[in-house]
C-alpha cells in the first residue's frame, strides 16, 4: 500500500462499524498519475477479534502501536453504491483468486500453448469442461471433501489402479482399493447416484 495513501487512511476519524471487529469508510484519492480523485472504499479489521482478516497493517506507523492492531484495504470505484454495498459485492468475488490457482496449479491451465489460435482456445475449453465436472463432484460429495482442493480430490478418486472384466454380457470395473478405503469411495459414489442435477440432459 502506498506510503500517501496510508498517509490518508490515517486520517480517517469516521468509521462505519460492519460487524465485530470490522469496520468501513472511505474517502478520496487521487494517485500522482491519476487524471481525477477516485473513490476509495477503505476495510479496517481488529486482528484481534479477527485473526484471519485480509489487507495490510499501516506500516509507514510502526512507532504508533494502535495503528498495529488493524489490517486494512482498499477498493477503488466509480459506483456510487453505499459504501457497504461495493464491499458486499467485493466480499463475493474473493474466493475468485482460488479458483483461477486452482486451474493454473492443478488443471495446467498456463501449461500449454498451440500453434493455431483456436486449439489453444479448444484446449482450454477442455480444461474448464473437466474443472466444472470436477467442482460438481466437490459440491455433490461436500460432507467429506469440502475443504480439499480439486487436485487433491482426483488424486483420491480417480487417479486409482483399476481394471474392467467381463461378466457374462456386462463389463465389470474392478477398483484396487484398501479395505479400510472402500466405505468412503462407497460413499462418494452414493451421493454421486443420488444426485439432483439443476439441470436435465437428453440423450
Amino acid at each position: 500500500m502506498h506510503s500517501i495513501m496510508q498517509r490518508h487512511i490515517k486520517d480517517i476519524t469516521a468509521w462505519i462499524p460492519l460487524d465485530a471487529g470490522l469496520w468501513i469508510s472511505e474517502i478520496d484519492y487521487q494517485a500522482e498519475r491519476w487524471a481525477k480523485p477516485r473513490r476509495v472504499i477503505v476495510i479496517r479489521q481488529d486482528i484481534a477479534m479477527r485473526p484471519k482478516a485480509s489487507g495490510k497493517k499501516l506500516k509507514l506507523f510502526d512507532d504508533t502501536v494502535f495503528y498495529q492492531n488493524f489490517r486494512y484495504h482498499c477498493f477503488v470505484t466509480n459506483q456510487s453504491l453505499p459504501a457497504k454495498h461495493i464491499w458486499a459485492q467485493y466480499k463475493e468475488r474473493a474466493d475468485a483468486e482460488n479458483r483461477i490457482q486452482e486451474l493454473k496449479y492443478d488443471f495446467a491451465l498456463e501449461g500449454f500453448a498451440m500453434k493455431q489460435f483456436y486449439a489453444t482456445e479448444a484446449a482450454m475449453r477442455f480444461v474448464t469442461v473437466a474443472y466444472n465436472l470436477m467442482s460438481l463432484f466437490k459440491h455433490v460429495t461436500t460432507q467429506t471433501t469440502a475443504q480439499q482442493r480439486l487436485h487433491t480430490i482426483r488424486i483420491k478418486c480417480f487417479a486409482v489402479g483399476s481394471w474392467i472384466v467381463k461378466q457374462g454380457n456386462k463389463k465389470i470395473l474392478k477398483i484396487a482399493l484398501r479395505m479400510e478405503k472402500r466405505p468412503w469411495m462407497d460413499g462418494l459414489l452414493k451421493l454421486s447416484r443420488d444426485v439432483t442435477l439443476p439441470i436435465s440432459f437428453k440423450t
